[in-house]
């Protein structure tokens, strides 16, 4: 009875160290189209994590990533799995910023600097196997090691970092755009949540309605930080942050014949919240009503509806939804939806392929910067080492934003370098890295071009499907957001949002000089068939031999009753 007295003290006392946290951010777009975002939080004391105790015991934090980050010496860690691409235009920036496809970038602990490769190719293998991605694709000619584009969000490690880079030899980054993205990721995050998805708001994640959607986004979050109840941060007052995020955009109208943006829990997700999650010391349902031509049917609003002075936007509070309690958004505007207005975000990026032939291309870049003033940014472009990039060919140049105004100008602005950094490719080694810290003028459009040349791979290095072409990552827009930025594209809570702001372009497909590969199963074709009828022919002739039947003159039937009857005859005799 003492025995299990102190191990319910000891669990209790565990618990308390620990805490747990889920919110749901529902906000209806221009487009019609319904976004949704669920953020998953836990914290831990980081003594338990990396004290690689044998009788540590695991409460809330999952034990597969906690083994994980003891194992690799891995400070920080942010891996994200995504399938299709961010409409800023239409969306606003994402609330979990990710490229195309998988993206995973490491920053180890200082001590482990000399062990750094094998560490990071045994970090992407043990993720890889945990949320059943292709991580282990991750190599040398991948991988990069940006200097100033990602910057920890550890405490820790910004005090240990000079000017606000990262540790180059501690920082490893890499990206797969042809990561598919299934249920076969969904559920392994689902599982490591502590009611998986029994109950609170995890039950939502319905495979069959998360994947038949416009866009969706998985994501896990590791970093340090100081406790909030904490004097000073050493010691037992760093805390392991783990979040774990589910971005999805949802098409109402798409089963609609009536073009109605009515939308609710039940209608997105397939059913309600059944019951709470007990271990959450949190669950909350935010709902942005902004939107003038929509307003809330129903649903049991438990707290006030919280207001941000920065973007205007207002949300709707929703706290520990259970027993099947729905939440509904009726709209009032019409039934026909305005597709042309959006959440156009003051800073865009797009980025594009040009050229001719399968020899020669151009990689363009433009950055739209509608701010009254100056905005300092920071550009990352990777390129594979199979794109020869010519760098004397690289060109920046500012013009002024484009006016409705039938007058043209052609006045240019300048644009300023900051900081470069350029990392060239060796063949079959590793990638291109270019870095820019630019000083984006006020109301411009900023283009970055270069000139580049495609290689000719050998056919043993060429994907089963050669003619698909070959991915150049997305270019990284990095910047941060005014302190007055009142821009309703910010998809994120007062309390949530970040001031650095990621912003991700497409993954760019181009073709390389790509053999004829039927050419070697047409030669197959060919002499399999010379084989079969000559060399088939001359085998018979040669092992065969022929032997010469005499032919008999069939008899009747009057001779075959002849010849028994004669035979049974001589029998009896």
């Amino acid at each position: 009875m003492i025995f299990l007295f102190v191990l319910l003290a000891g669990a209790v006392c565990s618990l308390q160290e620990e805490a747990f946290t889920e919110d749901l951010l529902l906000r209806p777009f221009p487009d019609g189209k319904v976004g949704a975002h669920f953020d998953f939080d836990v914290t831990t004391p980081a003594s338990r994590i990396y004290s690689r105790s044998p009788d540590h015991h695991y409460d809330l934090f999952p034990k597969a990533l906690g083994q994980i980050l003891a194992k690799y010496a891995v400070e920080e860690f942010h891996v994200s799995l995504t399938q299709s691409h961010w409409h800023h235009d239409t969306w606003g920036y994402s609330p979990s910023p990710a490229p195309p496809g998988a993206q995973i970038w490491a920053l180890f602990l200082p001590e482990v600097t000399s062990k750094i490769e094998s560490l990071w190719k045994g970090l992407t293998n043990a993720l890889s196997g945990l949320i059943c991605a292709s991580l282990s694709a991750v190599d040398s000619t991948n991988s990069a090691q940006p200097q100033f584009s990602y910057g920890p969000e550890t405490v820790v490690a910004m005090a240990t970092t000079e000017n606000g880079s990262v540790a180059l030899d501690r920082f490893r980054y890499a990206v797969l755009s042809r990561e598919v993205v299934c249920t076969e990721n969904l559920t392994p995050l689902v599982k490591t949540l502590p009611c998986g998805s029994n109950s609170g708001l995890a039950s939502l994640l319905n495979a069959l309605r998360v994947y038949d959607v416009n866009y969706h986004s998985l994501g896990i979050h590791v970093s340090l930080a100081c406790d909030e109840n904490a004097i000073s941060c050493a010691g037992r007052d760093v805390v392991v942050k783990l979040k774990r995020t589910v971005t999805v955009v949802f098409d109402p109208m798409r089963k609609s014949s009536s073009l109605h943006r009515t939308w609710s829990l039940r209608n997105l997700f397939g059913h309600s919240v059944a019951k709470s999650c007990p271990l959450a010391s949190g669950s909350t349902v935010y709902v942005d009503a902004t939107l003038k031509q929509s307003t809330i049917a129903n649903g049991p609003r438990l707290r006030d509806d919280l207001v941000d002075n920065v973007t205007g936007s207002h949300w709707a509070v929703y706290a520990n939804l259970s027993g099947g309690s729905d939440i509904a958004v009726e709209w009032t505007g019409g039934k026909i939806v305005d597709r042309f207005s959006s959440l156009r975000p003051p800073v865009r990026i797009t980025s594009f392929a040009s050229g001719y032939g399968q020899e020669f291309g151009q990689l363009h870049i433009s950055i739209d910067n509608d701010f009254e003033v100056p905005l300092p940014v920071v550009l990352l472009q990777l390129v594979p080492w199979y794109f020869r990039v010519f760098l004397h060919t690289l060109r920046i140049v500012a013009e002024p934003a484009s006016t409705t105004t039938t007058t043209t100008t052609t006045t240019t602005t300048t644009t300023t370098t900051r900081k470069f950094n350029y990392i060239p490719a060796k063949d079959r080694v590793r990638m291109h890295s270019f870095e820019w810290a630019l000083n984006l003028p006020a109301k411009s459009t900023v283009h970055v071009v270069v000139d580049f040349q495609c290689a000719y791979l050998k056919w043993t290095e060429h994907p089963p499907d050669a003619r698909h072409g070959f991915y150049i990552p997305p270019a990284m827009l990095r910047f941060d957001a005014p302190a007055d930025m009142k821009s309703a594209s910010l998809f994120a809570l007062p309390s949530h949002r970040h001031r650095r702001v990621y912003v991700y372009t497409k993954p760019l497909l181009v073709g390389l000089p790509t053999p004829d590969f039927s050419m070697p199963y047409n030669v197959i074709c060919f002499v399999c068939t010379v084989v079969a009828i000559g060399f088939g022919t001359l085998h018979n002739l040669t092992t065969k031999r022929f032997v010469v039947e005499s032919r008999k003159k069939k008899e009747g039937m009057l001779g075959r009753l002849k010849a028994k009857l004669f035979a049974s005859k001589a029998k009896t005799e």
